[in-house]
């Protein structure tokens, strides 16, 4: 829904899932520029987008398929998003240009794909960098992903360290 603070309107849907196996959250990207609207189950997701402008609607990011979870985030001029989808087991980064956002799949370009002792948890966008949350053969690392030389370097605790490395507010 759409309201506008101190109008009289009626309220705007601006999206419905009839699919009632899934559960809706919606959010701000941390750029603040578009709402994201996720629609999941523990199997499966499927993520629709729109500008922060009033009457945008929302456009199909990457669609629902079977077996393929995603989480999205938008930076600068491009989305950035962890998927399992083609055969990503353990999952990977990629990103889509704004500009190339009509492609859809065509337009992905990867970015980090680890080997399959290596896990993606989780990501977190920056103004240059993108840090990526692994887990390596159970231990935590922490890869920053260099967004202008596009260079990775890995952080990690160490054989046999106790604790783990997660992503917090900040």
């Amino acid at each position: 829904m759409y309201h506008e603070f101190g109008s009289n309107q009626q309220d705007l849907t601006i999206f419905t899932d009839n699919d009632k196996t899934h559960y809706i959250d919606i959010g701000t990207s941390k750029d603040k520029s578009h709402l994201i609207i996720n629609s999941n189950t523990k199997e499966d997701s499927e993520v629709w987008v729109a500008k922060r402008e009033k009457g945008e609607e929302p456009q199909l990011l990457l669609p629902r398929a079977e077996g393929v979870r995603v989480f999205a985030e938008h930076l600068r001029d491009f989305w950035v998003f962890i998927t399992n989808d083609e055969q990503a087991n353990n999952f990977k980064l990629s990103k889509l240009q704004d500009s190339k956002f009509e492609q859809g799949k065509e337009g992905w370009e990867d970015i980090v794909r680890l080997d399959s002792t290596r896990i993606i948890e989780e990501f977190d966008g920056f103004e240059n960098f993108i840090t990526v949350y692994t887990k390596a053969e159970g231990s935590s690392e922490v890869l920053i992903y260099d967004l202008e030389n596009e260079e990775q370097t890995v952080l990690s605790l160490g054989e046999g360290a106790l604790g783990e490395v997660m992503p917090g507010m900040n």
